[in-house]
């Protein structure tokens, strides 16, 4: 299985990533887009988010009433499966959706990273965008 690319392997394949995603421009490039992102961009952060500390809560209380041996356990389980169902289906639609600024890349990145590091799964949307918006 591939590794997850890290933030500083991602701009050493594309050093224009660097520069879009700097807050100060570098010396000789143009400052990086400053608007805002989509509301689709924002909304799939948002929602992403809340899935995660609802399977974090249900987690805990799925660990509370014995995982699978009790019936509050197991109905907790199911509802932890559904979510990650939810959270695989914001992930792919925020991958599909190209980042049309800096702000919309760094909500890309950062709902599409575990622990830091870009998923293998997600690279090449990643670096699409990142080609397209150094090429605009």
């Amino acid at each position: 299985m591939p590794q997850a690319t890290t933030r500083r392997d991602l701009i050493a394949t594309l050093p224009g990533l660097a520069v879009l995603l700097a807050t100060e421009p570098a010396a000789g490039r143009a400052p990086p887009t400053a608007a805002p992102p989509r509301p689709a961009f924002r909304t799939a952060r948002r929602a992403w988010h809340r899935a995660w500390q609802r399977y974090a809560a249900l987690d805990r209380r799925a660990a509370a009433c014995g995982f699978e041996t009790t019936e509050p356990g197991r109905a907790a389980l199911a509802r932890m499966d559904a979510l990650l169902v939810r959270i695989d289906r914001i992930e792919t639609a925020l991958a599909r959706t190209p980042a049309r600024n800096h702000a919309e890349l760094r909500i890309k990145i950062e709902v599409l990273s575990l622990d830091g590091a870009l998923r293998p799964e997600f690279l090449d949307a990643v670096r699409e965008d990142v080609e397209h918006m150094l090429l605009t």
